[in-house]
């Protein structure tokens, strides 16, 4: 955890990820906290377009889209709205954890969240939060925030009412999609 100052470390693993999966094990998933928040909203049903088809049937745009409008009805009330340089350090994380086939959220030689969103030019770094995972092409959209919202550091982050932006990135390669939520608030 990272927060205007303090630094707790994420637990991750620096050993390569095998890339044998088993049929019922499909989500591999960390989290990083930054900041902190009230966490208390509660999940609604909606249409989200594509988040129930499998990941491997949809285009990179579509899974970021939909992934983020499940991620707003978890969030009740307080929806996020899409940030294109919150976008921008999701997608560049993505890419660097699925080149090194680590699950992680600071890959080795990679600077930290805080300073990945700085780069982007995002208005504040104060306060930001991460969110990632690996599973199979096989799954939804919506069964990647599913398995998030089942982990409860996963679902405070994504609760966390202090954000107003998220970006998301998205790397399908393999029979496997990478995807890292990025979250703010300017």
């Amino acid at each position: 955890m990272i927060s205007a100052g303090r630094t707790v470390a994420s637990v991750c693993s620096l050993r390569p990820m095998t890339r044998g999966v088993s049929a019922f094990i499909p989500v591999l998933l960390c989290v990083l906290l930054v900041s902190a928040g009230p966490a208390d909203a509660a999940p609604r049903a909606g249409g989200c377009a594509g988040a129930d088809k499998t990941i491997s049937s949809l285009r990179t745009g579509e899974i970021r889209a939909a992934i983020l409008c499940v991620i707003n009805e978890n969030r009740g009330a307080k929806k996020v709205k899409r940030n294109a340089k919150l976008q921008k350090a999701a997608q560049r994380h993505t890419r660097v954890m699925e080149r090194h086939n680590l699950l992680c959220h600071q890959c080795p030689g990679e600077p930290t969240l805080i300073e990945r969103v700085k780069r982007t030019g995002y208005s504040s770094t104060l306060q930001v939060g991460e969110v990632i995972i690996k599973t199979i092409t096989g799954t939804s959209p919506r069964n990647i925030v599913k398995a998030w919202m089942a982990s409860p550091p996963h679902a405070k982050e994504i609760r966390r009412r202090i954000y107003k932006h998220a970006g998301v990135g998205v790397v399908v390669k393999n029979g496997f999609v990478w995807a890292t939520t990025v979250f703010g608030r300017p």
